[in-house]
């Protein structure tokens, strides 16, 4: 399946898109997680739904990978930023994931795409149910992967996992360095029933590293999360049809936020995933595509039903 990858202009800022599968296909827009490029995107996941005849798209979010990098326009520690989250208080950060959310629908718009289907992982499902509660007309279904409504009262990630994210400073490592601590982490989250080596990891982590290495970029994108807070008031605005699927096993954002999401969003449904964790294992990615299209059909089923209502 030919890949396509190009540069657009939305929300005043130039992205990297990459897309596959027919120009006429139904359109699935994926928008990653923290820290996280494009490229961490499963090609067994995209191919699989390409090869089924949805057009697939997924780009690199403001700040990582060949995306536009931003200035930090306010500073603040991130240990102070994850307390006064909790604590359910406001602090000026550069952006919030709201403007991510306008970046997506951007990036729609730039394609003359006015109703997409929306997969979001970890901070990218945080941006989709923005976007699905604010922007519903633009959303056909909505699929929600390992994520939360960043309400400070959710259950905390693992204290080992929170000490990682501590730790981190955006000083700027060798190579060798970088990827030694990236790998470090990816081994803290990753699902133990699928885990990666460490040559694997290494190697995923090596060659996203040569495509685009900006850690100020991760900072902020870390303040953007925190600053927003709790996404749970928009969750009662959001009617596209929802599937939330979450490992039993996350470290990073515990399973009990895909229940608390699932009681928020009216048409919604949860999945438990034993033995995942806060990745996308490879083995699991033929699965995961066939309960996203099952979802998308969901709509077309409906609005059938709404027609042979209406005639």
């Amino acid at each position: 399946m030919k890949i396509r990858e190009y540069f657009v202009a939305a929300n005043g800022l130039e992205f990297c898109v990459r897309e596959q599968g027919p120009e006429t296909g139904e359109p699935i827009v994926f928008i990653m997680g923290y820290a996280c490029q494009l490229t961490n995107w499963p090609d067994a996941l995209l191919s699989t739904l390409a090869e089924d005849g949805f057009r697939v798209i997924c780009f690199d979010n403001r700040d990582i990978g060949l995306s536009a990098k931003l200035k930090t326009l306010h500073t603040i520690d991130t240990r102070v930023a994850f307390l006064k989250h909790r604590l359910g208080r406001r602090f000026p950060a550069s952006y919030t994931l709201h403007d991510m959310a306008h970046d997506t629908v951007g990036i729609a718009d730039a394609l003359g795409l006015r109703r997409v289907h929306l997969v979001g992982a970890s901070m990218g499902g945080m941006i989709a149910q923005i976007i699905a509660a604010k922007y519903a007309p633009r959303v056909a279904s909505l699929t929600l992967l390992m994520t939360s409504n960043n309400s400070a009262r959710q259950p905390l990630p693992r204290l080992s996992v929170l000490n990682h994210f501590a730790r981190f400073r955006g000083v700027t490592d060798s190579p060798e360095e970088a990827i030694a601590r990236w790998v470090t982490m990816w081994r803290s989250i990753q699902s133990p029933a699928y885990p990666k080596s460490d040559a694997e990891l290494r190697e995923m982590i090596r060659s996203n590293y040569e495509r685009a290495y900006h850690p100020g970029g991760v900072i902020r994108q870390m303040h953007a999360i925190l600053a927003t807070g709790s996404t749970a008031s928009l969750c009662r605005h959001i009617d596209a049809p929802t599937l939330i699927m979450h490992g039993k096993e996350d470290p990073l954002v515990p399973f009990a936020n895909a229940k608390d999401l699932s009681r928020k969003i009216a048409q919604s449904v949860y999945l438990p995933i034993e033995g995942m964790g806060h990745d996308l294992p490879d083995p699991l990615m033929p699965y995961f595509a066939e309960l996203i299209a099952e979802n998308t059909r969901h709509v077309r089923a409906n609005a059938r039903s709404t027609r042979a209502l209406s005639a």
